[in-house]
């Protein structure tokens, strides 16, 4: 089968799994700071259906503050090209939220510890790696191993982690890291450094769905309920819901 296949297919997979959805839509936060090619985050969330929302950030204090307000399900922050206090901020508000049951995608250039530690992932200091295997299959699906990454024009593109492994870098050294029980995944390379697009976009989505949607087994009652709503399937799953 090949690739754009594949991904078609995983793709309409994942689209089934969403039209379980929640009551509500599930609200995401998003900020990058630069890509000098295309950003395969922003392309994965443009194309997720109407069961999320999508906000982007203007800065990184403007993020900081709005994923401490609470609203969101899903926090994203991509820290590609700059450093400084307000990034320190971000990353404090956005581990302080994970530890209070948000979710939170992270991405740092910068291989700093305290920024990362408390979504379950530490920096080994290996840099430029272009191979990724992805391991885990909630984050494999319509994914063609292996992953090939490219520099478009960075100093740093890709960066080794240790942690909860779900994929490794050809040295073995982790290319993504899951913490909080699922919650959280850090990579290990920027979003605009995917050889095959495409590919990056289905990655992303992957792990949107997955620090987002969580398998359970229904209660009996729940089971009835969502066989008169007409969603009955063989095995159900229902996304967590933090709030009402």
């Amino acid at each position: 089968m090949g690739k754009a296949l594949l991904r078609a297919v995983a793709c309409l997979s994942l689209l089934a799994v969403v039209g379980l959805g929640p009551a509500r839509a599930q609200s995401i936060l998003y900020y990058v700071d630069l890509t000098l090619g295309t950003d395969q985050m922003a392309a994965a969330l443009a194309a997720l259906p109407g069961s999320y929302t999508v906000t982007t950030a203007t800065d990184p204090t403007d993020f900081a503050t709005q994923i401490a307000l609470g609203t969101f399900d899903l926090g994203i922050f991509f820290q590609q090209n700059s450093s400084g206090l307000s990034y320190d901020a971000a990353f404090t508000a956005l581990n302080a939220f994970v530890a209070g049951g948000g979710a939170a995608i992270a991405t740092d250039w910068t291989l700093n510890n305290t920024h990362t530690t408390g979504l379950g992932a530490t920096y080994t200091l290996n840099t430029n790696e272009t191979t990724v295997t992805v391991t885990d299959p909630a984050l494999a699906t319509g994914i063609s191993n292996p992953v090939d990454l490219f520099n478009p024009g960075w100093g740093i593109f890709s960066t080794g982690l240790s942690g909860t492994t779900a994929a490794t870098f050809a040295s073995a050294e982790g290319a993504i890291v899951v913490g909080n029980g699922g919650r959280s995944i850090v990579n290990g390379f920027l979003s605009d450094t995917f050889l095959d697009g495409p590919e990056g976009v289905q990655l992303y989505t992957n792990e949107i769905v997955s620090v987002l949607a969580t398998p359970v087994v229904p209660e009996p009652g729940s089971l009835a309920m969502l066989a008169g709503g007409g969603l009955a399937f063989g095995v159900f799953a229902l996304r967590r819901m933090r709030r009402a």
